[in-house]
């Protein structure tokens, strides 16, 4: 079970964030629903999805 990447959540991750920031680089990161859905407005963000099908 991944968790979220956010600092001090230990939410299980239920959507990815793909991230394309000049310094940082690609990324996809585990999220939350709550941080993803406050990840969707930021700059660098590209896309959110929802994950899918882990057991």
């Amino acid at each position: 079970m991944a968790t979220c990447r956010e600092l001090g959540c230990n939410r299980e991750a239920t959507h990815t964030v793909i991230v394309n920031a000049p310094v940082r680089g690609y990324s996809e990161d585990p999220c939350c629903t709550e941080h993803a859905e406050k990840a969707r407005g930021r700059v660098y963000v590209r896309d959110v999805r929802q994950r899918g099908g882990e057991a």
